[in-house]
């Protein structure tokens, strides 16, 4: 898979929440850091979406663009998508390093304003 290919195939898995595919993109040392969570392994990550049992949501890709490093099993993907799930409609982007075909680190932005008001 391209480094495009895989960020594509990651929003579309969590998008979709196909999570055991998601889970074969990361690498086990996956990071992710957002506004709302940071995780430093794959399986803290991917047990917290399971939790949280989120339906498939709607998305659409805007843009993609993806650059292969010189350093060799090396590369980095920017995707920027539109997630709607029921009242939440966001455009969010993802910042992407890729090692050895998987997802190493993920970065995801998007405005925590436009979410609907959460108790604490």
């Amino acid at each position: 898979m391209t480094p495009a290919q895989l960020a594509q195939a990651y929003v579309r898995c969590f998008c979709e929440a196909e999570l055991e595919a998601l889970e074969t993109l990361l690498s086990e040392d996956f990071s992710i850091a957002g506004p709302l969570y940071t995780f430093n392994d794959r399986s803290s990550f991917m047990a917290r979406l399971r939790t949280l049992k989120a339906p498939p949501a709607s998305w659409q890709i805007r843009h993609c663009i993806a650059e292969d490093s010189t350093a060799g099993n090396e590369a980095n993907a920017s995707v920027f998508f539109d997630y709607r799930l029921g009242k939440i409609e966001l455009l969010m982007a993802m910042n992407l390093s890729i090692r050895n075909g998987q997802i190493h680190e993920a970065l995801l932005v998007f405005d925590t304003a436009r979410l609907p008001s959460r108790s604490s």
